[in-house]
């Protein structure tokens, strides 16, 4: 099931890159992507960290971090200026990425935090 919404997300025309984290044998580990557009209600709000996924055998290795760092370097590459998120429980986590508290709402019947880190 996620290996096909990355599928979808990383089409052509969807400005998203993900990377994939995987065992030699070709197990997927972690992902983490920078989507166009994850929410469509404010259109300063443009690209999004997302998808930040790590199986459950192989949490506590810092694969995730590894990854989320690596897309910041991209966006900053790539002139973004702006990532944004939204996160349900892991705020301090990204906190500590430097991300600040912008909002709290509610997206698919959770109650999250939307954050964005400045480039």
């Amino acid at each position: 099931m996620i290996e096909q919404r990355l599928q979808a997300r990383n089409a052509a025309e969807a400005k998203t890159l993900t990377l994939v984290a995987t065992t030699s044998d070709g197990e997927l580990m972690a992902t983490a992507s920078i989507i166009h557009y994850e929410l469509h209600d404010i259109a300063e709000r443009e690209f999004w960290l997302g998808e930040v996924i790590t199986a459950a055998a192989h949490r506590g290795k810092g694969l995730a971090s590894n990854l989320v760092t690596r897309l910041i370097t991209e966006a900053r590459q790539r002139e973004i200026t702006a990532l944004w998120l939204y996160t349900p429980a892991q705020q301090a986590l990204y906190r500590r990425f430097g991300w600040q508290d912008v909002e709290q709402r509610v997206i698919a019947d959770e109650d999250v935090t939307v954050m964005k880190l400045v480039l």
